[in-house]
């Protein structure tokens, strides 16, 4: 999944949700640098990504949009489960989404400089692009896609993401909510992390 739900699932620790932010930054056994609950978090975006990958509800998604995106279609649906997240939030949390929204941002804010690279710009532009609200919709969920597409190095046809989630809408839906309430169970059980829902 994309930044909405590890941010989510990051529950109400800044630590914690620093460290999944910049989780995928953080390679081998790099965690090791961090202390406490930054590290933690690391971990956590890790566990996230892990459980996704082997998922049978995500593998199913993912050999949904095969055929249009090849290797790079779990990218893609890590977006479209963003999109999902954010269109059945209140089955999720107590608190709006744009509630939700700058509150995180409020808590990343002062910890920019405790971050590498690129993730305090990406900070700025995340709020300043209405990142998060962009989620809401398909069109505004393709164009995260489309940016992202012409930021990688690699080639994609992400271009084409609008008209594959149409395409694919229910049944990827219905995966989505089909496992997301278990990582959120996973998630309490192995790392005592309760979601930010209020």
């Amino acid at each position: 999944m994309n930044y909405l739900a590890h941010f989510y699932l990051s529950g109400n620790n800044e630590k914690i949700l620093l460290g999944n932010f910049i989780g995928d930054a953080i390679k081998g056994r790099k965690w090791e640098d961090y202390i406490g609950d930054v590290q933690k978090g690391i971990l956590l975006h890790r566990f996230i990504d892990d459980f996704i990958d082997k998922h049978p509800f995500a593998q199913k998604s993912r050999k949904r949009i095969r055929n249009d995106f090849g290797i790079t279609s779990a990218v893609v649906l890590d977006v479209y489960f963003d999109h999902f997240l954010s269109t059945n939030w209140l089955k999720y949390s107590s608190i709006g989404l744009n509630d939700f929204a700058e509150m995180t941002f409020d808590r990343l804010r002062p910890l920019k400089s405790e971050m590498m690279g690129f993730y305090p710009m990406m900070i700025e532009k995340m709020e300043s692009e209405s990142w998060i609200h962009s989620y809401t919709t398909i069109e505004g969920t393709a164009k995260v896609l489309e940016r992202m597409g012409k930021r990688v190095r690699f080639e994609n046809n992400w271009h084409i993401a609008e008209s594959v989630l149409r395409s694919n809408y229910f049944e990827l839906e219905e995966d989505f909510n089909s496992f997301f309430p278990e990582i959120i169970k996973a998630v309490e059980k192995s790392f005592d992390i309760k979601p930010f829902i209020s």
